[in-house]
């Protein structure tokens, strides 16, 4: 968090539990916090219609709402903003009740100080702040799964090149966008919105020259935070930029078969507008881009040459293998985002996505089905992101309701990934991946056949890393104590067959963990 004051907004109708509030953020230390305080609901909601809120301490009991329904009205009317509650209500149920609802933290008065309160602040906003960011990327992949299925049906390129230029512009909520096509030792206005086309003043740029030229003979993402001093665009396109109000930039080849074939370009009235996963983002759309380009010009030459029917067919097969890397990267983006939460499982989600997609091999299953259990593996812990910091990370044993809300992760991540149409169940797998063959799981106490067979494959590579590596509550208990788990109760928790399948790849086959 930076110097500048954290804006609270305390809607208390205990004036003297207001002004202990005040104190205690005032010993906030190094962070510092600008309270407004409200003693009614109705003020409150008035006050979070102006904006600036960064985080709101509620007390459940007002002078015109009492409970439950006190959060709801909230957090209908203002989601964005985080919710602290401040109650003098103990009751275990209730906190419970409200935390899956979506509040950041439950505090009981009295049982609190300055230094606990800060420390929740400051959890809430950080954790709100990736859950925003989760939803924000899950929102774009949906996005960029579905570009992907509609961009290389598009065979016609005077179809095709402007519909690149509006969904790169949606992607990444630019205002512009422009590409240029390689053709020699020049770059060739190719397509784009409409102001995006008068941004490009020359018809030709040559290779090296102004942005577009720099980053093709770089072959490497350039971003520009102004416009206005970016000393190398080209005078003339400067001008142009200025003109048209625009500050920022952000362009990325396009590349195929190892060559720059052209270079998309978004721009934006807001300074500083693009980031590196906006980076990430529009390098993979170019990559479909570059695809759809390709298979247009492959379909092109088809209708001259009948004669190219067996290239083409292989020019697409790689072309789905492309959008399945490309698939793979933005879900590789996803993982790193929760992990960033809990330092101690930093790596886990790749060790068991490794492990799971060996035992998938063992056991022969076809390509997409390995594929399927990798990907789920990868981000099997995304719900994780709706448990707070301090349970993830708190050294001991856990008590019974922070295990009831660190269960909840597996319907988290299924709410998470459903809506996102992915060529693998990755929802269902993540959904299941702590049910048992017995039934002990959950969160739905499945058995047997009812658990997809990918969901258990991950869940004996989920059990042998969690074993065999460091947790804040224990030390490691070692690979040995790990298989002796799976041996033991393969056929009651765990499927016979993926239990075997990874004792094999440990004891013969000499499988480690990378």
């Amino acid at each position: 968090m930076d110097d500048k004051p954290i804006k609270v907004l305390l809607i208390e109708d205990n004036p003297g539990d207001a002004r202990l509030i005040r104190e205690y953020l005032s010993d906030g230390g190094k962070i510092k916090f600008n309270m407004e305080y409200v003693d009614q609901l109705s003020s409150g909601l008035d006050r979070l219609t102006k904006g600036e809120i960064e985080i709101i301490l509620l007390d459940l009991s007002l002078p015109d709402s009492e409970g439950v329904d006190t959060f709801a009205e909230v957090y209908s009317n203002t989601a964005a903003v985080p919710v602290i509650i401040l109650t003098g209500t103990d009751d275990e149920t209730l906190a419970i009740n409200l935390l899956q609802k979506g509040a950041q933290d439950y505090l009981v008065k009295g049982q609190f100080d300055s230094n606990l309160l800060v420390r929740s602040i400051r959890y809430a906003i950080e954790r709100k702040q990736k859950e925003d960011e989760i939803k924000r990327h899950a929102e774009q992949l949906e996005v960029l799964y579905e570009i992907g299925k509609k961009i290389t049906s598009i065979i016609s390129k005077e179809e095709l090149l402007p519909w690149i230029a509006e969904q790169a512009t949606k992607l990444l909520d630019a205002d512009v966008c422009n590409y240029r096509i390689r053709e020699g030792d020049y770059l060739v206005r190719a397509a784009g919105t409409k102001e995006g086309m008068e941004l490009m003043v020359k018809e030709r740029v040559k290779i090296g020259e102004s942005l577009s030229g720099l980053i093709a003979r770089d072959e490497k993402p350039l971003i520009v935070e102004d416009l206005r001093k970016e000393q190398r665009y080209l005078k003339e396109h400067r001008e142009a930029a200025t003109k048209l109000g625009f500050r920022s930039f952000l362009g990325v080849p396009m590349i195929m078969k190892n060559e720059v074939i052209g270079v998309i370009n978004l721009y934006s009235r807001r300074p500083i507008k693009f980031t590196k996963k906006d980076v990430e983002l529009l390098s993979a759309f170019a990559d479909q881009a570059a695809i759809a380009y390709q298979n247009a010009i492959l379909f092109e030459d088809l209708e001259k040459d009948l004669i190219m029917r067996k290239e083409v067919e292989k020019e697409l097969q790689h072309s789905m293998e492309k959008l399945r890397k490309a698939m793979s990267g933005i879900i590789h983006t996803m993982a790193l985002t929760v992990e960033a939460k809990d330092p101690y499982t930093a790596g886990h989600q790749k060790r068991v996505a490794n492990l799971a997609r060996s035992i998938a091999k063992e056991m022969n299953l076809p390509d997409q089905q390995i594929d399927a259990i990798r990907m789920a593996g990868t981000i099997h812990d995304l719900g994780k992101i709706s448990v707070p910091g301090e349970i993830l990370s708190k050294p001991g044993k856990i008590n019974e309701t922070e295990f009831d809300l660190i269960k909840d992760h597996a319907q988290v991540g299924y709410d998470i990934l459903k809506e996102i149409e992915f060529p693998w169940p990755i929802a269902k797998i993540v959904l299941q991946h702590h049910e048992r063959m017995d039934g002990s799981g959950y969160p739905s106490g499945l058995s047997g056949e009812d658990i997809t067979m990918e969901a258990r494959i991950l869940a004996v590579a989920d059990v042998v890393e969690a074993m065999a590596f460091h947790r804040p509550y224990r030390p490691a208990l070692g690979i040995k104590k790990a298989l002796d788990e799976i041996s033991q109760k393969k056929d009651i928790l765990y499927d016979s067959k993926v239990a075997d399948a990874c004792l094999k790849l440990f004891n013969e086959k000499g499988f480690k963990f990378g």
